[in-house]
This record gives structure tokens, sequence and C-alpha cells, in this order.
């Protein structure tokens, strides 16, 4: 398969960042060791991500075409 790196998206100091099947989006927590805060699982694989800017979110682009956002609480 092709590796697409930049699927990851910055929210302060959290990252939002796809598992490696791109199937869950994962929030980890900068200030505290990079722990999990938080999965989320999705219908369709990850694409691409943007991120808005907090507290906006990150836009998630899924294969099927379809947008979802992200909304990680600062």
């Amino acid at each position: 398969g092709s590796r697409q790196l930049d699927l990851a998206a910055w929210q302060g100091q959290r990252l939002l960042i796809p598992d490696q099947s791109r199937q869950r989006m994962v929030l980890l927590d900068g200030q505290s060791g990079w722990r999990p805060m938080h999965e989320w699982s999705l219908p369709s694989r990850v694409a691409a991500t943007a991120s808005l800017g907090a507290p906006a979110g990150v836009a998630i682009l899924l294969e099927d075409g379809t947008v979802g956002l992200a909304r990680p609480s600062m």
C-alpha cells in the first residue's frame, strides 16, 4: 500500500493521529507523556486531515468521500 505520512493534526498540545489501519483516530496528550486521551472509530479509512485551528478542530476526509470534524476539547 501507499504511505500517507501527513495524516496527523495538532490541536494545541494535543496530537490527533490515525492508527495503523487508518480506521480509528487517536488523540494523544503531549502534556501527559503522549498518553492516549480518546479514540474514535471511523466508517472508512482516513485519506487526509486538516487542522482548522483551536477551537474549530480537525477536518477528517475519509476514503469514501465523507468529511468528519473532530473537536478535541482544550
